[in-house]
């Protein structure tokens, strides 16, 4: 059985620095996005030196999905 996939991402960009979280199902269509309200992990409180930190936070949320932080998994 697949699983659903995590990818995040530090973003810098002229408008708003920050991470990006894209949840993915096993199909490949994207079922959740960190930008939408009521996502369930507050992007805002990590910085980008907290890699290991939103993985954790990811972990938690998604006990059994693939999560890729800044491309690693």
């Amino acid at each position: 059985m697949e699983k659903i996939k995590v990818n995040a991402w530090y973003d810098k960009n002229e408008e708003k620095d920050g991470w990006h979280i894209k949840i993915i199902s096993p199909t490949g269509e994207v079922i959740d996005d960190s930008r939408k309200v009521g996502f369930p992990i507050d992007v805002e409180s990590f910085g980008e030196d907290d890699p290991e930190d939103i993985y954790d936070a990811l972990r938690e949320e998604y006990p059994d999905a693939l999560i890729k932080v800044n491309g690693v998994a």
